[in-house]
């Protein structure tokens, strides 16, 4: 058992980025890892025995929202919950959690608590900000360009169609996605031609392009 715990302990109080947080019923802080203090900036000294969890809420109200009603859910439920909120370190510094909340049980099986273990996600998030930013300048490239722009997948289905394929073909982007290209707009004695030259170009890499083979 000694061992046990002693394993256990190392595991809670390793230096690492992963927070481990425990909280009684009146959000009263019972625990607080290495890791909490890494990620958040205070010390467990800070922290432990106080009702201070709030201060990692105090700018964004819809992380506030957030985790109060999953903890709400964890309550009712009995189960754990994941969310993703912003938080706030001591150093004033914004930062993206992703947070497993659990229900803390007594021998009994009564909830006396919460236990939140948290994951800083702040670059995957910045990442798919600048992921998103990009595909939208990129649809609004598309959008406003002056040729039609078809896309299709290794089945010849559309994937993608711009608004100069609809003024041009007649159909709505969403009345073609998933359709096969050489039923919209192949002539049908085409259609053949069509398909083994997309079959040559995804074996080969090779194709007709401009006056060329």
């Amino acid at each position: 058992l000694k061992e046990t715990n002693e394993f256990l302990n190392n595991i809670l109080d390793s230096p690492h980025n992963i927070s481990i947080i425990s909280t009684d019923l009146e959000e009263n802080i019972t625990y607080w890892n290495k890791g909490a203090e890494s990620l958040l900036g205070y010390t467990a000294e800070e922290v432990v025995g106080k009702k201070t969890v709030g201060i990692l809420y105090p700018e964004s109200e819809e992380s506030d929202r957030v985790l109060s009603e999953t903890v709400e859910k964890v309550f009712k439920e009995k189960c754990g919950k994941s969310i993703e909120v912003e938080e706030l370190t001591k150093f004033k510094d914004k930062i993206w959690v992703r947070m497993t909340i659990s229900p803390r049980f007594n021998d009994k099986g009564e909830i006396v608590g919460v236990l939140g273990i948290g994951e800083n996600i702040t670059q995957q998030k910045f990442a798919e900000t600048e992921l998103k930013e990009s595909e939208d300048r990129f649809r609004m490239i598309l959008d406003t360009a002056y040729d039609a722009f078809v896309s299709i997948n290794e089945d010849g289905a559309v994937i993608d169609w711009n608004a100069q394929a609809e003024q041009m073909f007649g159909w709505e982007k969403e009345e073609v996605i998933n359709q096969k290209l050489s039923e919209l707009i192949i002539p049908e004695d085409l259609r053949e031609a069509h398909e083994t030259g997309l079959k040559r170009f995804l074996e080969t890499g090779e194709g007709k392009i401009l006056n060329q083979k």
